[in-house]
């Protein structure tokens, strides 16, 4: 039987929010099939957390991970990232965007503009920025993969959740017009749309027979996975449901 993956050993990916508790859980997956990966992080602890998950020394370097505290929300620091990542492998095939959050809202009568902002930027604004930002080096190559998590509130929304909702609409139709702007290039952009993810944060208060019927991380890194191999190469523009049993 054919190896989906066996073409995407020495490929490079970014993977935005790769030391959270599911981009954890993503990263290890593309590495393990031989995919690069440089790892956006927020802080020290973050980096340092997610090295000893993999049994490495954070003080080390690696010849296939590499890590750089910023702010994936700003255009600046997240250009010269990706000119890093280029400057130290030499290309750059995949975008993973797992960075995001759900504010527990209000009903939009009440919703104040902390949270309305709060949530573009953390779920929108960053997919934007990674997306805009790798896309010329992808044109110029003549293929990429990009891959943005969004979640099935940006089609099925719930009651006072309207900026999360928001928020991840404009996800999928970031991935849809970026999708059709770049159909001759060779690249595929796609979104994966998550129900509730079985991390044990979201287990807290949760039932055993609710957080049985969610997807793992390792279910939709399998995804993930697909999508960023050359596999999926004729899928392009869609928003992919990964709501398990709920």
């Amino acid at each position: 039987m054919r190896n989906p993956y066996a073409g995407m050993a020495g490929q490079v990916a970014i993977i935005t929010g790769g030391s959270g508790q599911l981009g954890t859980v993503v990263t290890k997956a593309f590495m393990e099939v031989g995919v690069k990966v440089a790892l956006p992080y927020r802080s020290p602890h973050e980096w340092e957390r997610f090295c000893s998950e993999l049994g490495r020394d954070a003080n080390q370097q690696f010849d296939d991970l590499i890590g750089h505290e910023l702010d994936v929300a700003n255009p600046y620091e997240f250009g010269e990232f990706v000119e890093m990542v280029i400057a130290k492998w030499g290309r750059l095939d995949i975008l993973i965007t797992t960075v995001g959050g759900y504010a527990a809202g209000d009903p939009v009568v009440s919703l104040v503009d902390e949270v309305w902002s709060g949530q573009i930027e953390l779920n929108a604004r960053t997919a934007f920025v990674a997306a805009r930002a790798v896309l010329p080096a992808m044109i110029e190559a003549g293929h990429g993969k990009v891959v943005m998590t969004s979640s099935r509130a940006a089609v099925d929304t719930g009651k006072n959740a309207a900026a999360y909702s928001i928020s991840k609409a404009m996800v999928n139709k970031l991935a849809q017009a970026i999708a059709e702007e770049v159909k001759g290039d060779n690249i595929q952009v796609n979104t994966i749309m998550p129900s509730i993810i079985d991390t044990p944060s979201n287990r807290r208060g949760a039932t055993e027979e609710q957080w049985s019927k969610w997807p793992k991380p390792e279910q939709i890194a399998d995804v993930l996975l697909f999508l960023a191999s050359p596999a999926s190469d004729l899928i392009s523009g869609t928003a992919i449901p990964i709501y398990g049993r709920v």
